[in-house]
């Protein structure tokens, strides 16, 4: 009954990887709370809206309101385009080389 977050949270806490991954991981699907300064849960929580919007065919135009404001309070929300551009040209390079 545990979810993939919570599984990859307690195999990286088993290996020995620092609290603030394992807390980043497990709590990847909730954005850190408003003035955080928990950067590396931002960033994998970042990266998860990256790749359900990457996974997505077409690829949604626009970030929901909630998810962009979260983004915006941890201030990576103006990162995202160029994160998904080159979240795409390696998925692009990987396809030539298969």
């Amino acid at each position: 009954g545990a979810s993939h977050a919570e599984l990859g949270a307690y195999l990286l806490g088993l290996w020995g990887i620092g609290e603030d991954v394992v807390g980043a991981v497990a709590q990847h699907h909730q954005p850190p709370p408003a003035g955080s300064a928990a950067r590396v849960t931002a960033v994998v929580y970042a990266a998860n809206l990256i790749e359900h919007r990457l996974a997505a065919e077409p690829a949604p135009a626009e970030i929901p309101a909630g998810e962009a404001d979260a983004l915006r309070q941890l201030q990576v929300y103006e990162r995202i385009p160029a994160w998904e551009e080159a979240c795409r040209k390696i998925r692009l390079e990987e396809a030539l080389r298969a």
